[in-house]
């Protein structure tokens, strides 16, 4: 069955307009991703390891990110995606909104968000066909990482705002 998303303008205003995920949008139409920070009292965070089939970054490192589907909000999207990708239950109350942004060339307008939780890697539960293999990396070995072009670049961002 075919993924659904609602439409936004740039301004996060909906249309009142769906989309079918594989389609390319319109131009002015954006879809929303959320990216859902799993941070420990460390002040570590969860990364996974995309899935070798996928089409657009494959075995590259992310924390859980997903498009929202029509009906959803940013949020519940993440709490939804944490329990699909890595089969960890939050309640949106959890959730601390991150920061916001755009990135035009996709037509996509990325909210991201902070969910504070010790976890122990193997109590996760990896979605097959989305994620190969998950670590909890420490702010060092994160920016390493994004030195090596491990991590997706739309990810490179979040130490430099979390410290803030």
């Amino acid at each position: 069955m075919a993924e659904i998303w609602d439409i936004y303008d740039i301004n996060k205003n909906k249309k009142n307009k769906f989309h079918k995920r594989g389609l390319p949008l319109d131009n002015g139409d954006y879809h929303i991703v959320i990216h859902a920070w799993v941070v420990n009292s460390n002040d570590e965070v969860i990364l996974t390891k995309r899935h070798s089939s996928k089409n657009i970054c494959p075995n590259m490192w992310e924390c859980t990110e997903g498009s929202i589907v029509a009906g959803e909000s940013s949020v519940e999207g993440a709490v939804r995606e944490l329990k699909e990708e890595i089969g960890l239950n939050f309640e949106i109350d959890e959730a601390e909104f991150f920061t916001s942004f755009v990135i035009d060339f996709s037509n996509t307008i990325i909210d991201s968000y902070i969910f504070k939780r010790d976890v122990n890697i193997n109590d996760l539960v990896l979605q097959e066909n989305e994620v190969n293999e998950a670590r909890i990396v420490n702010e060092k070995a994160y920016r390493e990482m994004c030195k090596r072009g491990d991590i997706v670049d739309s990810l490179m961002y979040f130490y430099d705002l979390y410290k803030k």
